[in-house]
Order: structure tokens, then C-alpha cells, then sequence
């Protein structure tokens, strides 16, 4: 909390995704090198809204799930390596509560950086959730020497915030359509 309120923000939402959020739960991405500071923007921007988010089993997993837990947030344990099966059935019984939004990194847990998986795509199009790409940049950071490079800003560091636009993923899709939404939502969330 002490950090991200140390930091001089800019927000970016040219879709005015902001103003035209309704209280359904959104599945919302940003990349894994990115995790440091959503809690923190979730809590200013939506600090009416639940948070569930999708974190790796590992010991570093355990780390991230007790710093998100201190902002409100709750967290599925798991991974595309690593219960993966559980991990998306705990996923779809959350959504289907429908009281908590979905964090997801997807290029998570272990790579390839700026990479997008396949499970948010399949879990908008098995539910209708829309995903919400969130992602932000550091004018002055200390990249770690991790696969994801994690970003972690020097403090009064400028952030500029860019806000995406919510799309559903429709279960219709043929294969080529279907990666022009991976390639979408990488493009979204930039580098």
C-alpha cells in the first residue's frame, strides 16, 4: 500500500471501460511480471468489487496469496502445470457464484514472457464472462533476473495505467479467430 501510494499515476482508458463497468464479474488479466501493484489498483479503482485470483501452487505462489489476502482478495491455488485440472474447476465455481471478479495472469507461471495462454480464452467462452485486460508501465523500475523479468517501480516513479476493453470470447470461434484473440489481448496488455 506504503509503494503504490508513493508512485505518481496516469491512467489510460481510452474505451472508457471505466465508466460503462457493470457488477457482473470480469475476468480480468495483466501479466505476470505485473502482479506487484494490482492489489493495490484494484483497491483504488474498484474498491466495491471481490477479487479471486489464480496463483501458482509454488513457494513463491504462497508469498503473492498472503500479500493479496491483505488487500481483501482470495486466491485459487494452481497453474497450467500444476493442478490445472482442479484449478479450473475451483475457477468456473467461482464464476458461476457470481460474486467475484477472476485475476489471471496469462502467461503465467512459467512463461514465455508476454505470451497469453489459452485457459482465460476458454473460461470467457465455457462462462461469458468478459476478459478485462489491466496492464501498466513503469517510467523507473528494478527488473528482476526472473523468466518474467518482474517489474518492481522505484518509488515516485511515474505509472501510466492502461485500461482495456472488456470482450467476450465467443465459443464459435474457428482456430484462426481464435488466435486473433490471443494476439488481441497480448497486444492489450503490451510489453
Amino acid at each position: 500500500m506504503l509503494l503504490g501510494s508513493s508512485l505518481k499515476w496516469k491512467i489510460e482508458d481510452p474505451h472508457a471501460t471505466l465508466t460503462r463497468l457493470d457488477s457482473k464479474p470480469y475476468l480480468v488479466t495483466f501479466w505476470h511480471n505485473r502482479i506487484l501493484l494490482i492489489p493495490y489498483i484494484y483497491s483504488q479503482l474498484f474498491p466495491n468489487r471481490k477479487a479471486t485470483t489464480l496463483i501458482s501452487p509454488s513457494r513463491d505462489g504462497q508469498w503473492i496469496t498472503s500479500i493479496i489476502e491483505q488487500f481483501g482478495f482470495s486466491a485459487i491455488r494452481g497453474s497450467s502445470s500444476k493442478k490445472a485440472i482442479v484449478a479450473y474447476r475451483e475457477l468456473l465455481a467461482e464464476i458461476k457464484k457470481g460474486n467475484s471478479d477472476i485475476g489471471i495472469t496469462p502467461d503465467g507461471p512459467r512463461g514465455p514472457i508476454y505470451v497469453a495462454q489459452q485457459g482465460v480464452f476458454r473460461l470467457s467462452q465455457q462462462t461469458g464472462r468478459p476478459i478485462l485486460p489491466l496492464t501498466y508501465h513503469i517510467r523507473h523500475k528494478y527488473e528482476l533476473k526472473s523468466w518474467d523479468r518482474f517489474q518492481i517501480p522505484l518509488p515516485l516513479s511515474e505509472i501510466t495505467l492502461v485500461i482495456g476493453e472488456p470482450r467476450v470470447i465467443s465459443a464459435e470461434l474457428t482456430e484462426e479467430q481464435f488466435q486473433k484473440e490471443i494476439e488481441s489481448l497480448q497486444n492489450a496488455l503490451g510489453k
